[in-house]
């Protein structure tokens, strides 16, 4: 896998309940179908189907 050397861009989504950070899949994946996240010492991996949906496993 290649790591993009520009992170993804959060966007900050103001809502009435508070504020959400909004991500385009995109600027995640870019033109791959692949990125592992770490998280909690722990890798997962987010992957786009040929049906376009994300799946998250660990």
């Amino acid at each position: 896998m290649n790591a993009s050397p520009n992170p993804a861009r959060a966007v900050i989504v103001r809502q009435a309940n508070g504020t959400q950070a909004r991500i385009a899949s995109t600027e995640l994946l870019g033109s791959g179908a692949l990125i592992v996240i770490e998280h909690a010492g722990h890798d997962y991996f987010l992957r786009q189907t040929k049906a376009g949906k994300l799946i998250l496993t660990k």
